[in-house]
């Protein structure tokens, strides 16, 4: 007579199921990773940028009266792939880095006006300026 084995016990099996395991708690936990933690983490090093372009900006315009502003804001927009948008105290545009949507912002500006809506988070401010 012959005995058969029971397939749970073979070497196979057991390899199988240990590495099929692994990588189920590998992917797991990288969901949770990226669920949790990489999300707080993305929007941090963002807001740390900005408040950064801020300065660079802010002494590009008030240190350096070349020319060439509108490039370095241009390059540095590029850069931190965001668009720099310049308001002065009455809300009127002096400077967008994305000329294509021009239109899209003076529409935005308007319905922000009307409205009275204040569009995005408020990150930082003082009384000299207001970033959102």
């Amino acid at each position: 007579m012959s005995k058969k084995q029971n397939p749970l016990k073979s070497v196979r099996v057991k390899l199988f199921m240990t590495l099929s395991l692994v990588i189920l708690l590998i992917i797991i936990f990288l969901i949770l990773v990226n669920n949790f933690v990489l999300g707080r983490f993305y929007l941090y090093s963002k807001r740390q940028t900005l408040k950064s372009v801020y300065r660079t900006v802010n002494d590009y315009y008030n240190n350096d009266k070349s020319e060439n502003f509108e490039e370095k804001l241009e390059q540095i927009a590029i850069q931190n792939n965001f668009d720099i948008l310049i308001r002065n105290n009455e809300n009127v545009n002096i400077y967008t880095s994305n000329k294509d949507f021009y239109s899209t912002f003076g529409q935005m500006n308007e319905m922000t006006s009307r409205f009275n809506i204040g569009v995005g988070e408020l990150i930082e401010q003082s009384d000299n300026f207001v970033i959102k």
